[in-house]
């Protein structure tokens, strides 16, 4: 079984995440401007 594991950053200007393995290999990151989505 893999295990995995999820990292978010929820920042003022950004918000970034990513997944790694057990092993500390990244297997997916990404990126989005926190400032598109704005308070409702």
């Amino acid at each position: 079984m893999n295990q995995l594991a999820v990292g978010i950053d929820i920042g003022g200007t950004n918000t970034v995440f990513g997944l790694i393995n057990r092993k500390g290999e990244i297997l997916f990151e990404s990126s989005l401007s926190t400032k598109d989505y704005k308070n409702v």
